[in-house]
C-alpha cells in the first residue's frame, strides 16, 4: 500500500524549525493540561456570544513530520476588528487543546514574546494580550508547536491511520493542530501550506488548493507547498 500524507486544510509558509524545545513552555503546557483534565466541561451559551476584538485574516503553515513527532509552525496575520471598538482593549483567545498541542515558541512581529506580559496559557486557550497586538496595523504572530499524531486516537486534528497521516479539522479539530481562533466567525485565508516528510515512507504529500512547489531535500526527505 502506498503511504500518503494527506492535509485537508489549505495554506502555509516555509519556516525554520528547531529541535530544541522550550522547557518553561513544556512545563507550563503540562500544568495546564493537568488542570484541564480535572476541570468540568465548559458549556457555551449563545447568549454569551461576543465578537472577536481581533481577526486572523491570513495564515501560513509549515508541517515537519518525523516518526513520533510533528512540528507545526504557524504564522497568523492579525488585525483589529473595525466593528468592535468597545472590544479594542480585550485580549484575543486562540483555541488549543493542551493534551494534543505543546507550545515550543511564540514570536510577535519577529520578537520572542514574554510570558504573562504578552501572552498567557490557560486551559483550552492561548491568550494574546491586547497590549501586544496593534490596533492600527497588522500584527504577525508566529507559533511553533509539537503534536504527536501517532498517539492521537480521537481522529480529530492531525492523526495517523495505518500508513497515512490525516487531518480532520471540523468542527473543532483544528485546535488539536495549532493555536487559532477556532470559531466560524473568523474566516482566514490559508495562503500557503508546506508539508515535509520522509519520501520513501510518504511519497505523496497532499493538501488543499493548488500545488505551487515540490522537491527533494537532504536525508531522504521531500516537501510540497500548496
Amino acid at each position: 500500500m502506498t503511504s500518503t500524507l494527506n492535509s485537508l486544510r489549505g495554506g502555509s509558509a516555509a519556516a525554520s524549525f528547531s529541535s530544541t524545545t522550550c522547557s518553561s513552555s513544556t512545563a507550563l503546557n503540562s500544568a495546564v493540561a493537568e488542570e484541564q483534565s480535572t476541570s468540568e466541561p465548559v458549556v457555551n451559551y449563545r447568549k454569551d456570544y461576543e465578537a472577536l476584538p481581533f481577526f486572523v485574516n491570513k495564515i501560513n503553515m509549515d508541517f515537519k513530520i518525523t516518526d513520533g513527532k510533528t512540528t507545526v509552525t504557524t504564522e497568523l496575520f492579525i488585525d483589529a476588528n473595525p466593528d468592535s471598538a468597545s472590544l479594542k482593549h480585550k485580549d484575543l483567545n486562540l483555541d488549543g487543546e493542551e493534551d494534543a498541542v505543546k507550545l515550543l515558541s511564540l514570536q510577535i512581529n519577529g520578537v520572542d514574546a514574554i510570558k504573562d506580559e504578552d501572552y498567557e496559557i490557560k486551559p483550552g486557550k492561548l491568550v494574546l494580550k491586547s497590549s501586544a497586538l496593534s490596533s492600527t496595523s497588522t500584527t504577525k504572530v508566529t507559533t511553533t508547536v509539537e503534536v504527536i499524531p501517532e498517539e492521537n486516537t480521537q481522529l480529530s486534528g492531525l492523526y495517523k491511520s495505518g500508513p497515512m497521516y490525516c487531518t480532520q479539522c471540523e468542527a473543532t479539530g483544528f485546535r488539536r493542530i495549532t493555536y487559532y481562533p477556532d470559531r466560524p466567525d473568523n474566516m482566514a485565508v490559508f495562503e500557503r501550506v508546506r508539508i515535509e516528510a520522509d519520501k520513501e515512507n510518504y511519497p505523496v504529500l497532499l493538501g488543499n488548493g493548488n500545488l505551487m512547489e515540490s522537491g527533494d531535500l537532504e536525508d531522504g526527505r521531500h516537501y510540497s507547498v500548496w
